[in-house]
């Protein structure tokens, strides 16, 4: 019996480090892959514990003259109470204690079946009010507040050190952007999700969006982008410039991503990285971005005078690192020294090419004001909600500081004073995480 158990174990550590390869289908394409991927993984925990944060916010004001179809939803969602008494004490100056934080926590754990199997969406938005430019049916605004609420928490939590990248990729999942019509938005949208989607290193999604957006803009010769690169880049520009600047984004994106991926998809990373050269030299835009692949381009064409000269360009940039700027003198030198190719396999490769770029993206996109825009956009609750976004932001990173064994020792006494079921929950939560 003790050798059964042995084995089992075994199989079970194999069955670990493969990933229980057997169960995979081999016949799913890589893309079919990476969607399976992203549905397991889209749920963790703290997504969870964020969605439930989020529905009782969201389902405070539901009484019997306020969507009183939703008061069955509030039911369920339990004592939301304990969240809204959360909020209302400080976080920022400590004035919750360990129960207050585990309080909360026991009622999520109690119901958290029911908030994963829940699409929060059947209830109203965060924000209130907005004022769409153009001309849409009650039905089309309340799907638009609900999509445009999802993407700035999902850029929003991007930002944040203590949500992070899962919590952004399951807020930007929840835009249902394969059926809403072709539009300005749905590039965004598509856009920002791909950007996700390469942090995660689902490559094939990424360029799904990307190829369908350059489809699009170019297709579209009257799409009209001046409300997002007006916000970006804080400078207005002409329409047309607004849609070559949106198409050469997408080019450089889509050709960073086949870069990763390899093989076949190289040369057409190439093809892309020119075409947005081209769009950028139109406009007569030189940055980090076009400096680095022109860096790029010159290296793979083996033209060593062009590319230290776009090297010592973008080596003055403030947005690289010191080991950056070294990895740069390390490939001048190279150059120098005319070791056709060895720069490509060493210090300046498609990594390193790809950190840049999408360094240089991820900060235009922080630069935006986020909470002005949406009070320009005439969302008129925005300071509430993002003050809301700060509180459980705080939340679950002291939640999350609980899970250390100073925390722990700090909270114990207190939890064991107050109540014996709390403490199970506490040590229930520290063994789950």
């Amino acid at each position: 019996m003790k050798n059964f158990f042995y084995h089992i174990t075994i199989i079970a550590f194999i069955c670990s480090l493969n990933s229980c390869s057997f169960l995979e289908d081999d016949n799913l394409t890589p893309i079919e892959k990476e969607r399976l991927e992203l549905e397991e993984s889209v749920y963790s925990y703290k997504v969870l514990f964020w969605k439930y944060m989020k529905m009782t916010f969201k389902a405070k004001d539901i009484n019997e003259d306020n969507h009183p179809e939703l008061l069955p939803v509030k039911e369920k969602l339990g004592n939301i109470q304990n969240v809204y008494d959360m909020y209302d004490k400080k976080i920022e100056n400590d004035e919750l204690s360990p129960l207050d934080y585990i309080t909360v926590y026991k009622d999520f754990t109690e119901i958290k079946d029911y908030i994963k199997e829940t699409d929060e969406d059947i209830l109203p938005s965060i924000f209130k009010g907005g004022t769409p430019e153009k001309k849409l049916t009650p039905e089309e605004e309340i799907k638009l507040r609900k999509s445009t609420e999802h993407l700035v928490l999902s850029v929003v939590s991007m930002f944040s050190r203590d949500l992070g990248k899962e919590i952004a990729l399951y807020e930007i999942t929840k835009v249902d952007v394969e059926n809403a019509p072709e539009s300005e938005e749905k590039c965004v949208f598509r856009l920002f999700r791909a950007m996700l989607f390469f942090e995660k290193g689902m490559t094939y999604l990424a360029a799904a969006d990307l190829t369908q957006n350059i489809n699009y803009i170019e297709k579209s010769r009257t799409a009209d982008f001046l409300d997002y690169y007006w916000y970006l880049y804080g400078k207005n520009i002409s329409r047309q410039n607004a849609q070559d600047l949106s198409l050469g984004i997408n080019y450089l994106l889509r050709g960073i991503d086949r870069l990763r991926i390899g093989g076949e998809k190289e040369q057409g990373a190439l093809e892309d990285f020119q075409a947005f050269l081209n769009i950028m030299n139109h406009l007569g835009v030189q940055t980090e971005l076009t400096l680095a692949i022109e860096t790029y381009l010159h290296l793979k064409k083996e033209d060593s005078e062009k590319a230290i000269t776009s090297l010592l360009k973008l080596r003055q940039s403030k947005m690289l690192t010191d080991k950056e700027k070294k990895s740069i003198d390390e490939a001048v030198g190279y150059l120098k020294n005319r070791e056709s190719g060895k720069v490509l396999n060493t210090v300046y490769d498609k990594y390193f090419l790809s950190k840049i770029v999408m360094k240089y993206t991820w900060n235009t996109v922080k630069e935006l004001n986020w909470r002005r825009l949406m009070k320009e956009k005439g969302f008129n609750n925005t300071d509430a909600v993002f003050e809301k976004i700060d509180a459980t932001t705080e939340f679950i990173k002291n939640l999350e500081k609980l899970t250390t064994e100073d925390g722990i020792n700090e909270a114990g006494k207190e939890l064991k004073e107050g109540s014996e079921e709390l403490w199970d929950k506490a040590k229930d939560f520290w063994n789950e995480n």
